[in-house]
């Protein structure tokens, strides 16, 4: 059995933040829930990505308009075949959160790593 890793912060720099460290060869990143919130009142753009944004795996874009937007997300899907789906990176990549805005943004994200 997986075990289950939490970690958090505040993302505070335009372009690329990394929020989970590639975990090393062999191994892939399997996020279960991932938070991210606009912490000021400044409008932002979030998108996550499966590695650096130069590697175009985006996971999810969201628009944080005002202080509070952001997004939870339930990385387990359940398909119309009764199949139970899930997102998961690709080897050796990292977690990362790209922003528009050098303004803070809070991250929770709990995760798993499993070997490919």
């Amino acid at each position: 059995m997986a075990t289950l890793t939490f970690t958090s912060g505040a993302a505070s720099s335009a372009g690329d933040n990394t929020i989970v460290a590639a975990p090393g060869a062999g191994l892939r990143i399997c996020p279960v829930m991932i938070i991210a919130q606009n912490n000021t009142t400044t409008a932002d753009t979030l998108i996550l990505y499966d590695g650096a944004n130069t590697d175009t795996r985006k996971i999810m874009t969201v628009l944080a308009q005002a202080q509070g937007d952001g997004i939870t997300v339930n990385c387990n899907f359940n398909g119309d075949d009764g199949e139970t789906y899930q997102i998961k990176l690709t080897a050796n990549k990292a977690l990362v959160l790209n922003k528009a805005q050098a303004v803070a943004t809070n991250y929770s994200v709990w995760y798993y790593t499993e070997s490919v």
